[in-house]
């Protein structure tokens, strides 16, 4: 019923979890649209769930280990965005 749903290569609970194309961009440094773009040219999995895309966090690291996609610290953005507006604002 609704396993249909359920990402088979998940291994662990976490790797059900899902995400937004919005939350998904943000964990990949890119843009709404070239995520949907990822997820139109076959190179990110995504699925329908009540009419939104969604992609599991499953998908997203297989994408990243397939292209060697190195997702940088939130921590460490968040440090160096707080360093860039400082600098602005000086």
């Amino acid at each position: 019923m609704g396993n249909e749903m359920m990402d088979e290569s998940a291994t662990t609970l976490d790797d059900l979890r899902t995400l937004t194309v919005s939350e998904t961009a943000n964990v990949l440094g890119v843009c709404q649209e070239t995520v949907r773009r990822y997820i139109r040219d076959g190179e990110l999995r995504a699925m329908r769930w009540g009419g939104r895309l969604r992609i599991s966090l499953a998908a997203i690291r297989e994408f990243q280990e397939a292209r060697a996609v190195r997702t940088p610290d939130p921590a460490e953005t968040a440090r160096r965005v707080k360093r860039r507006s400082r600098r602005d604002v000086a």
